[in-house]
């Protein structure tokens, strides 16, 4: 797995013998990460759909970058509609429709640290 990231052949191995000690002291990991593109404000709903559709069970770390439109975050990133329409995304009721269809839930790291803790 790590090998696809680039990773040569030793910290590979390195890496899957590591994380399997992890596991085993009961250590909960990110099983995957992903987020949304920042490169497509007019389809966020549609790419979130077919992206929560293909995730695979376990704790996927999911990306976004909402922002507010201000002034300020169009004067610094190039990308401002794509994370405005993160924010208008995430807060909409048909995103959380379309997380409960599919069965997933938000939770954030305080939840995670509890469940590494018990």
């Amino acid at each position: 797995m790590y090998k696809s990231f680039g990773m040569d052949e030793e910290t590979s191995q390195f890496l899957v013998m590591r994380t399997a000690s992890l596991e085993e002291q009961g250590i909960v990991l990110v099983d995957f990460a992903t987020g949304l593109p920042l490169d497509a404000p007019d389809r966020q709903f549609e790419v979130a759909k077919k992206m929560f559709a293909e995730l695979k069970p376990g704790l996927t770390h999911f990306i976004l970058h909402p922002s507010t439109d201000t002034p300020e975050v169009r004067a610094i990133t190039p990308d401002w509609e794509s994370r405005v329409a993160n924010y208008k995304l995430f807060k909409s009721d048909a995103f959380k429709k379309l997380l409960a269809s599919e069965d997933i839930k938000l939770i954030g790291y305080r939840e995670v640290r509890r469940a590494m803790r018990s």
